[in-house]
């Protein structure tokens, strides 16, 4: 082993020696004691193998004749302190000089300290005998200087190391969660949620769990929180999860603003009006959320139109509305009124017909007024119809009322023939309308004549003139039972042919054509 050195300068104290021509005066040296400054009261040490320990060394220098006044020391000398000892279980300092001073004076103390160590290998003591003794031994500063050693010696004994402690645990379990479930919108679950703990402690073992088993709720809830506390030796931990569940949807209803008609139906512009709500504890609807009132404005087929619309919630759920049915129908019936028969006879019977369809929800209803026929001419009569939705239409039908005319009679014939009369004579025309309907059958300025060719292929009759009037007239023979109109010609007719038109109050036009002679 190497010595480990302290090293301490002595500074010179105290008078210079007075020297004589005859010889050098013989001046005495100073003293170093060398102590151990910090032995323990018993002179043992203990260490353990690998650890370290040190010596702290104190040195105090006084003259020969102890006085700490007179010290003589050559300044610049050192005084060295070694360790030694010969058990191999001791390593000293490899370093030497632990640490040194200087004295300064005679009287002042040095103190250093020598590190030494125990070998890691070395074997514990086996009882207080076997220990490594220590020495220290001090070398050097002015020749001639002594040293003395009290209390520089010692012993170490070498204990075992202590047991490896377990290290100790500065902290609580370690507390993580898991949350199993469907996520909506909004940090809102939209199914069961299971949340489960997972508890670890690497330092020590977890001696308590509070509320750390797996959970599933099954109710809706704003707001759950769950905690989880664990306890090991490093303390006790807690954990808090907190979430929210909405698996129930909304609900929507459609209906509509009025209630359609006893057969179903509507004949104007409708709203179906949405109602929803979400039950609570869930997330709600946000603001407008509802869908707005639905307006049908478009007519429907026979099997209306399905209204339905959907709204969702803050979590994502959603729900449709059981359809609102619409039937619309907007458009009146389509009428074609008529009359049958047409024209009809005056005093006779006719019917009217509405003539009435509807091509979307259906004819409710269709009927005419009477078809009035005492009166002759042209006439109308006002039919209406409704269809299943409400919508009406009303019409008139037009139709004439006529005479029952049956022909001219004798001595006029009907047809194409040619009446063959006396240029300037007086022709009676003779006309039943089945009974007396007055004098004011005729219509204004009828009769009339006029100009027609002469056909040499029409047959041609003689006029039997048997009475003569001054001019045109009319009557009624109740006798008869006819009508006279006495034709009053013209003698410049002669050789031509005219056709003589009979148009009555009815409307109706009656010819016979005639050819003059002279």
């Amino acid at each position: 082993m190497s010595a480990v050195l302290l090293s301490l300068s002595l500074a010179a104290c105290g008078t210079q020696p007075k020297s004589t021509p005859a010889q050098t005066a013989v001046i005495p040296l100073d003293t170093v004691t060398v102590s151990d400054n910090d032995l323990v009261t018993s002179g043992k040490r203990s260490i353990q193998p690998g650890q370290a320990g040190t010596v702290s060394v104190y040195l105090v220098a006084t003259s020969e004749a102890g006085d700490a006044r007179n010290c003589n020391a050559t300044p610049g000398q050192s005084v060295r302190v070694a360790l030694t000892t010969t058990d191999p279980r001791i390593e000293k300092d490899s370093t030497g000089i632990a640490g040194y001073t200087t004295l300064t004076d005679c009287g002042q103390s040095a103190a250093g300290s020598i590190r030494y160590s125990a070998s890691t290998s070395a074997t514990p003591s086996t009882d207080d005998s076997d220990v490594a003794r220590m020495t220290l031994v001090a070398s050097g500063g002015k020749q001639g200087s002594t040293y003395t050693y009290p209390l520089a010696s010692f012993t170490v004994q070498f204990t075992p190391a202590p047991p490896p402690q377990a290290p100790r645990d500065s902290s609580g379990p370690e507390i993580t969660s898991e949350i199993i479930g469907t996520l909506g919108l909004n940090n809102w679950y939209t199914s069961d949620v299971t949340v489960r703990w997972n508890v670890t402690d690497d330092g020590s073992a977890i001696s308590s769990m509070t509320g750390c088993d797996a959970s599933t709720a099954q109710e809706d809830t704003s707001g759950l929180t769950l905690t989880c506390s664990a306890t090991s030796a490093g303390g006790t931990t807690s954990r808090s999860v907190t979430f929210k569940r909405d698996a129930t949807a909304p609900t929507i209803s459609a209906a509509p603003s009025r209630a359609p008609n006893q057969h179903g139906w509507y004949n104007d512009d409708v709203n179906v009006n949405f109602t929803c709500n979400d039950s609570q504890p869930g997330s709600g609807l946000a603001a407008g959320a509802c869908p707005s009132a639905h307006t049908q404005s478009e007519e429907t087929g026979q099997n209306g139109q399905n209204i339905s619309k959907s709204v969702t919630d803050q979590a994502g759920n959603s729900a449709t509305s059981d359809p609102a049915n619409i039937k619309l129908d907007k458009t009146a019936p389509r009428l074609n009124p008529s009359v049958t028969p047409n024209p009809v006879l005056l005093g006779g019977t006719a019917n009217a017909s509405a003539g009435a369809s509807d091509p979307l929800s259906g004819l409710a209803s269709q009927a005419c007024d009477a078809v009035v026929t005492s009166r002759v001419g042209a006439q109308q009569v006002t039919c209406r119809a409704a269809d299943l939705a409400g919508n009406t239409a009303q019409g008139n039908a037009a139709y004439s009322v006529i005479y029952e005319f049956q022909g001219f009679f004798s001595p006029v014939d009907n047809g194409g023939t040619l009446n063959r009369a006396k240029a300037g004579s007086a022709v009676p025309v003779k006309f039943s309308l089945k009974g007396d309907q007055g004098l004011s059958i005729l219509a204004s300025g009828s009769p009339t004549a006029k100009v027609i060719n002469c056909s040499s292929t029409a047959s041609t009759d003689d006029v039997e003139v048997t009475s003569t009037a001054g001019s045109s007239s009319l009557s009624f023979d109740s006798v008869a039972g006819h009508y006279v109109y006495v034709w009053k010609t013209d003698k410049a007719w002669a050789g031509q042919c005219r056709q003589l038109v009979v148009k009555l109050a009815d409307d109706t036009v009656h010819t016979a054509n005639f050819t003059f002679v002279r």
